[in-house]
């Protein structure tokens, strides 16, 4: 065996003359081994984050509906555009049918009073006025694709995509702090409709009434209404400009975008 041998020294003892290289060795080596293998852990757990964002990034790019357009809630295309026809069929149906009326019915109907073809007009619109508030009115859908991953982008990201009613519209925009634009959606598709049907009914009420006051009160309510009626569909252009501005974002493939109008938005407009 090789030995370590060194000078003696006065007054100071050999402790090197029993060390052997073989030994020293082992242990040089068992340390360094150790410090070795601590920094490759330390590395290996620093580098794990990096490999499963890598896995996620390359699973992501592969994955079938990476550049898929979302899918939209609420009704298809088709059901929308039969939706559609039955609304223009049930509108001239029932015109149609006040004005097979009028003649059968001009002679027991008071003189002065509106035709019966604007009244059933005014019924079928107004019927159409309650699924117009409350079925889907739009439906839109924000995906960007960052790194291989699909972020949805919308106000409530419990659901898949932001498919809403008037009331669920009202409802959101509150939630998300968009306080005047639900006071605005709520004035103009709520609060405007019943205050026409409410003038309608109240000048029809005083229409021939025998004082001059009331006579003059229904005269302000008719004005009122062929008034208001000019600037009450505000909300209805807001729907169209919304689901446009969606669209618009489109920048196929960082930003897929979709968004339709559905069978809510088609009966408050005819109404």
């Amino acid at each position: 065996e090789i030995m370590l041998h060194m000078p003696h020294i006065s007054h100071m003892p050999h402790f090197m003359r029993s060390m052997h290289m073989p030994k020293f060795a082992k242990r040089l080596e068992h340390t360094v081994g150790h410090e070795l293998g601590t920094i490759e852990h330390k590395i290996s757990k620093e580098m794990k984050p990096m490999e499963t964002a890598y896995d996620a990034v390359y699973d992501g790019l592969n994955s079938p509906d990476y550049n898929k357009y979302p899918e939209l809630g609420g009704n298809s295309i088709d059901a929308i555009n039969s939706n559609a026809l039955h609304v223009f069929l049930l509108v001239v149906g029932a015109t149609t049918i006040g004005l097979c009326l009028d003649p059968c019915l001009s002679k027991c109907w008071t003189p002065g009073r509106p035709r019966l073809w604007s009244l059933f007009l005014l019924i079928a619109s107004y019927g159409l006025l309650v699924p117009g508030l409350s079925s889907v009115v739009l439906s839109f859908d924000i995906i960007a694709n960052i790194v291989g991953h699909r972020i949805n982008i919308q106000p409530d990201v419990t659901q898949d995509t932001c498919t809403e009613s008037v009331y669920g519209l009202i409802k959101l925009l509150y939630e998300t702090g968009s306080n005047i634009g639900a006071e605005m959606v709520f004035f103009y598709a709520i609060v405007v409709p019943a205050a026409k049907l409410l003038l309608l009914a109240t000048g029809e009420l005083l229409r021939f009434s025998p004082s001059r006051c009331g006579v003059a009160v229904s005269r302000t309510c008719i004005v009122t209404v062929q008034h208001i009626s000019k600037w009450a569909s505000p909300d209805m252009f807001a729907y169209i400009m919304l689901v446009h501005l969606i669209r618009d974002l489109d920048n196929f493939p960082l930003i897929l975008t979709a968004g339709r109008l559905d069978e809510g938005f088609t009966c408050f407009s005819v109404f």
